[in-house]
């Protein structure tokens, strides 16, 4: 089935059902950590943090477009979601660090402020930063932001899933990959996502960038820059919470199981930085990408990854195909398969 089909037929499978988002599991290791982990910190509620906390790092001339790669949040459960930025210029010493505040609040207003702490953006992660922001209460939008002094990001909404058994009535999903910039009309459809409050959580099916032969690291970093740039995606970002995948283009068109592992370990790598993710730091060895949602008794979402183990008699490999058929297998009603290919 290709792309087009595929979402066609989980818009069809979805109509008229009344579900809504659940619990956000998967088979990876333990990806709640503290600072230096390779993973997100996770923290709970805090006092709210006084801006003079978060000041500029010294010698370091951050300029008034710091935030100018905007804000998102991705991977929530029923307590939990993880909120993300990334700051400019991310071409400092690889031994900066930038102090910033982040804020969570029960109103967009944030005069009902539930957390705030302080984080560090490193040099070394391209100056993006990842929280998971835990305690919070189940089936609740919450809105975000970061501050760098007197600086403040553009204002995220997100929410937080039900909790697992919890009755719910419906689930609005927003369904897309593939941005090429080639036609940067198209990007337009961003800004209809953006304003669609049907909408309760976005699943991106891969090509979130082209590659368009990057070769290093850094190359793959400016393609992410200039995505994240867009002001049509940094609505939609900021907008809702997304769950992601990824295609070919992360790396290099259609590559299998056989690509360099270096090429491989850069494209994942900035994939990583870029996204709203729980997932840890890749490795050399690669990612797990592949991961369920579970939405009540309705459905269950099955992200795929449909590049890294594949060869000439496989898509998936041996043990994504062993786990899609244990994962499968599920008292829900439905199963949403969420496949890049």
């Amino acid at each position: 089935m290709d792309r087009r089909r595929f979402i066609a037929g989980t818009a069809a499978a979805l109509a008229g059902v009344g579900c809504s988002a659940q619990h956000l599991t998967g088979d990876a290791p333990d990806q709640a950590g503290g600072s230096g982990t390779g993973a997100p910190s996770t923290t709970g509620p805090a006092p709210s943090v006084d801006p003079a906390d978060s000041p500029d790092p010294p010698g370091v001339d951050l300029g008034d477009n710091v935030f100018g790669l905007g804000v998102a949040s991705g991977d929530p459960d029923d307590q939990s979601v993880v909120i993300w930025t990334g700051l400019l210029p991310s071409d400092l010493g690889a031994s900066v660090e930038v102090p910033l505040a982040w804020d969570v609040a029960d109103d967009p207003g944030f005069t009902s402020i539930v957390g705030s702490a302080v984080v560090s953006a490193r040099a070394e992660d391209a100056l993006t930063v990842r929280v998971v922001v835990a305690g919070l209460e189940p089936d609740r939008k919450y809105w975000y932001r970061f501050r760098i002094a007197d600086r403040i990001s553009p204002t995220g909404r997100t929410r937080t899933l039900p909790y697992p058994g919890q009755a719910v009535s419906r689930l609005g999903l927003a369904v897309s990959s593939c941005q090429a910039r080639d036609d940067l009309s198209l990007w337009d459809a961003h800004l209809r996502l953006a304003t669609d409050d049907a909408v309760d959580l976005v699943i991106w099916l891969g090509d979130f960038i082209y590659d368009r032969n990057a070769g290093n690291l850094q190359e793959f970093r400016a393609r992410y820059a200039e995505a994240r740039g867009d002001e049509r995606l940094q609505a939609s970002s900021a907008a809702h919470p997304w769950l992601f995948t990824w295609d070919d283009h992360e790396v290099v068109d259609n590559y299998d199981a056989l690509v360099d592992p270096g090429l491989r370990l850069a494209g994942y790598r900035a994939w990583w930085e870029h996204t709203p993710t729980r997932l840890p730091r890749p490795s050399a060895d690669g990612l797990t990408v592949y991961r369920h949602v579970d939405i009540g008794d309705i459905a269950r979402i099955l992200l795929l990854d449909c590049r890294q183990y594949q060869t000439g008699e496989t898509v998936l490999g041996a043990e994504q195909i062993d786990w899609f058929t244990k994962t499968a297998d599920h008292g829900a009603r439905h199963t949403v398969v969420a496949s890049p290919v």
